[in-house]
Formats: structure tokens, sequence, C-alpha cells
């Protein structure tokens, strides 16, 4: 087992807000830095899939998720997924693993739905995490994306992380989609409630998420998340978020040999060298290795 692996799940209720896009930016940003990184794709839509593997997804087998859920069927970690990503980095020194997704899961997820007794919850929920154990065997840091909308096996991931990480834009749909899933985090799962970091994406300047923070969570009357940050004090070191910008879209579908700095200048550089920090920060990865 890795001295001190870290879970990290981003998650909201509302689709569309940039949860698939932080997880690969931050999937690549972590595994530059030298951390060992394994991105898994929770969401039956496999966006995170298609990001990471591409042309190579039909190299994988990318039911076996399912099936390892459901049935606890043995294999190792390549049967899983993919160890090594090159569709995002075209670089043998710089692998990134990837467990991917199929809309197989939806099955999953509606058998559990449809059985009376617990009984196949529970023994989805006991592989869950007999797959996070083998997963922390082997990486620093493993980094879940989610589908949107309420799942049981998003759920079994949140009670696990060490910190779940909610993309929010600046509208109001993307705010009280967020405030539905504080307020059930808060009813249902209080621990992982506080481990709960506000990440801002899409917005055009700070204006425009103070604008949004003051009107709607008002509105809705729920408390925001505390936003993620960079260091220790100050709310300069607030990490605003991944602000609209295009390059973003272009590293989650890049085919090219690439570096995270070549893909991301300037103010966009900047938003994910801040987001990498303060995930470091907020889970002391590589803190005891």
């Amino acid at each position: 087992t890795m001295a001190n692996p870290k879970v990290v799940v981003v998650a909201n209720r509302k689709g569309g807000v940039g949860k698939t896009t932080a997880v690969v930016v931050l999937a690549q940003v972590l595994k530059e830095r030298g951390f060992k990184t394994v991105a898994v794709d929770l969401d039956p839509q496999g966006s995170l899939t298609e990001a990471l593997a591409g042309d190579m997804r039909d190299r994988c087998d990318s039911r076996y998720l399912e099936n390892f859920l459901e049935r606890g069927l043995p294999g190792n970690l390549d049967e899983v997924g993919l160890r090594q990503t090159c569709a995002l980095f075209g670089r043998p020194d710089v692998p990134l693993a990837l467990v991917p997704c199929s809309d197989a899961v939806w099955d999953l997820e509606a058998k559990m739905a449809d059985s009376v007794w617990p009984v196949l919850r529970s023994q989805v929920d006991g592989n869950w995490r007999r797959l996070l154990r083998r997963l922390k065997r082997e990486y620093e840091c493993i980094i879940i994306d989610t589908a949107p909308g309420r799942t049981t096996v998003g759920g079994m991931a949140l009670k696990n992380a060490d910190l779940i990480i909610a993309p929010c834009d600046p509208t109001e749909l993307s705010v009280r989609g967020l405030a539905l899933f504080m307020r059930e985090l808060k009813r249902k799962h209080a621990s992982a409630f506080n481990r709960t970091r506000l990440l801002w994406t899409r917005y055009r300047n700070a204006d425009q998420i103070d604008e949004m923070r003051d009107r709607h969570f008002g509105a809705v009357r729920v408390a925001p998340p505390p936003d993620l940050q960079a260091s220790a004090e100050g709310a300069s070191d607030e990490v605003r978020g991944l602000p609209d910008h295009a390059s973003f879209i272009r590293g989650a579908v890049n085919r090219d040999a690439v570096t995270v700095d070549s893909l991301y200048r300037g103010a966009a550089s900047q938003a994910v060298s801040r987001l990498a920090d303060a995930v470091l920060r907020q889970t002391n990865l590589g803190e005891g290795s």
C-alpha cells in the first residue's frame, strides 16, 4: 500500500458544471508533479473514459467495472482499466492510469433500485471498498468522476473521500443544484459534508462569482461550502476555480503528445497550478510518503 494514498471525489447533482474537466486537469498536473495517479470514471456516460482513452477505449473492457462491483470477479488492475492512457500525453514516460466506465453501470444502478432486499447493495459496497484498497496499493492519488444526479455507486465514493470537490458555474441552476447536493450530504453523509470544497468553473471574472454567491446562495438558504485554498491563511489564497477558458476543453480531449505546460498558458496555467496546490494542501497528499 502507498504510504499516504488519498481519494478525491468530484461531484455535484447538476450536470454540465465541469466535473470531468476538473478531473482531467487535476489528474494531468498531479501526474506531472510526480504523483502516481489514477482517474476513476463512475459516470455511465463515460465522458472521462472518452477524454482520457479516446481511440484506445476499445482496448479496455469498460464493462469490467460493473462486473467487478456486482460480482467481484477476480483479476488484476490491468483488467479493470488502462494502466497507461497515452491518448492524453502521447508519452510513455508520463503514464496516467484509468478505470473506465460504460453504460452497464446504469443497469447495476437499476438492479439495486429494484431490489427488495439490501443484499446486492451491500455486496456492491463491499466490492467497491475492495477495489479502492487495490488502487491504494498502487496509487498515491485516486481521482473519481461521478455522474450527475443521485447514484448509489456515487454515494459509496463520497463516503470514502478524503476530499470532495464540488464544481459550480455561476448560474442560478448550478447554484441550486449545489444547494441540493449540500443538503443531501449534510443529511446522509455528515463527515463528507465537512470535507467538501467549492470549485467555481466557467466564470468570466471574480465579480461574477461574488454576485452569484451573494444573490443565489442567500435565496436557497444554504451556506456554500468553503472555497478551496492553496495555503493556510488569507482570502487571497482562495482558488476561485477554472475560468471560462477554451484550453481546458482542448486539454480534456487532446490527442497529441503534450505536457501540462504546453496545454495551459497564462491565466489557465495559473488556475491549474493553484487547483493542484489546493488539493495537495487539503489532503496532505505526499506527506508521510
